[in-house]
Order: structure tokens, then C-alpha cells, then sequence
């Protein structure tokens, strides 16, 4: 999960402002893991990220930008 979303903070780092640092993706990616682990068990499970996805509208939106029929 990390090494996506530096992937992304790569991409789009160097046109934010502030400019995203690298410490910042580490940050982000600890605090949805801990809001998604609903049980704080340490492990995410499908279950838990589909409930945590489908309670987020802006999880939502973002998923339907990726619906596209080919």
C-alpha cells in the first residue's frame, strides 16, 4: 500500500503546493490503514475495506471514475 501511494505522490507531488514529501505518504497510508482495521487486529480484511469503501462517497466517486466499458 505504501509503494502505491508514493507511486501516486511521485506522480503528483511535484505539480501540488505544497509540495508532497515523501514522509507524507508513510503518514497517510498509517492512518487510513488504522481507520480502515475496524477491529484493530493489525490486518485488513476485504470485509473491512469494502464496508470502509462503501461508507466513503469520496472512495465512491473516485471508484466510478475507474467503471469504463471497453
Amino acid at each position: 500500500m505504501l509503494e502505491v501511494v508514493c507511486s501516486i505522490y511521485d506522480m503528483l507531488g511535484r505539480s501540488t503546493q505544497p509540495v508532497v514529501e515523501e514522509h507524507s505518504a508513510k503518514e497517510h497510508v498509517e492512518k487510513i490503514f488504522h481507520l480502515i482495521d475496524t477491529n484493530k487486529d493489525g490486518v485488513v480484511t476485504i470485509d473491512e475495506l469494502v464496508e470502509w469503501c462503501s461508507k466513503n462517497e469520496q472512495i465512491l466517486q473516485s471508484l466510478e471514475t475507474l467503471d469504463t466499458v471497453l
